[in-house]
């Protein structure tokens, strides 16, 4: 019986998508997480410091290495970012096949860099510039929806993402021109950590912005369904050398809105269209908001980036 690893980040449910979608070729999966579900775990992460961060990493994957088998048909994992390099070589020891994808990039997680070194690893990225640098092979991210919803689409703008500095700004920029011009328009931060959730709450009371800043994410399904009325779907890349396609890209067409947004690289993909992606630089205006609302909805094949196809070219 073919049996699979599966190491994945906790993140607005995907992690549970991936592991139900592996389900249809590996009859027996063991499914761990990169890092404990912890405050402090995290938080040691983030500060970066390198005693604290080593340390407490290497304890979590000396535990988990203790509870995992001897020998794996795959292992799959999924975005690293705290496992040390030791501890993904003695996991490639253990499977007759290994497969590493990053749905970040150098640019955001520069960290990513340690792993390129390992020998006999499949490593995947969603961004082709990473894909050039390092040898890596490229694939887009998936669409969790196999077909676009037929629902009135009563909500004209949406904005949900996890919150930085310019998202903050932009944030605060989308509520002005939805109450000046009088959208229907949804918009929700969502803090990374309660370090965040105080730190941002606080700029944003310090700057005089009309928001707060969530301290929980929706769920993925929340956020599904709120998609599947929005017209336009506003996206602010974490860093503008990013060189992939998000995940809020393929939601949003997956879920037939138009996407609004400053990743220009975008201009480079098989299914860009100009009346379904418009770009922005700063910020957006009320000039490229009704630009894209005036613009008829195009064919787009969302089968070809289903999580389905996803998975086979990990595995394969």
């Amino acid at each position: 019986m073919k049996k699979a690893l599966l190491i994945t980040p906790r993140f607005m449910g995907l992690d549970e998508l991936i592991f139900e979608e592996l389900k249809k070729v590996f009859p027996v999966i063991d499914h761990r997480y990169d890092r404990k579900k912890n405050f402090l775990f995290k938080l040691f992460v983030r500060l970066n410091i390198p005693f604290l961060r080593d340390y407490i990493s290497n304890v979590y994957y000396k535990n988990i290495l203790i509870s995992l088998d001897k020998c794996y048909d795959n292992a799959i994992i999924i975005n690293p970012e705290t496992m040390p390099e030791s501890y993904l070589e003695l996991i490639r020891n253990r499977s007759k096949k290994t497969t590493v994808y990053f749905w970040d990039g150098t640019v955001t997680k520069p960290k990513i860099k340690m792993y390129e070194k390992i020998k006999g690893i499949n490593f995947f990225s969603f961004d082709k510039r990473d894909c050039e640098k390092f040898n890596f092979k490229y694939l887009p991210l998936f669409i969790p929806n196999n077909d676009i919803p037929k629902i009135k689409k009563n909500i004209e703008l949406c904005f949900i993402a996890s919150c930085h500095n310019k998202r903050l700004k932009l944030a605060h920029v989308l509520k002005q021109i939805s109450r000046e011009y009088s959208y229907n328009a949804v918009i929700r931060l969502n803090s990374s950590s309660i370090l965040h959730y105080f730190f941002y709450n606080f700029l944003a009371i310090a700057k005089r912005y009309k928001l707060r800043v969530n301290l929980n994410s929706l769920s993925h399904e929340q956020y599904l369904e709120i998609l599947s009325k929005t017209r336009i779907v506003v996206d602010m890349t974490s860093d503008p050398n990013q060189a992939g396609v998000s995940l809020r890209t393929f939601e949003s067409l997956g879920q037939g809105c138009k996407l609004l947004t400053n990743n220009y690289y975008l201009e480079h993909e098989e299914f860009y269209d100009e009346s379904l992606i418009y770009f922005y630089t700063g910020f957006p205006t009320k000039h490229d908001i009704d630009k894209l609302l005036s613009k008829n909805f195009p064919m787009f094949n969302a089968k070809k980036f289903r999580i389905d196809n996803f998975i086979r070219v990990l595995v394969d």
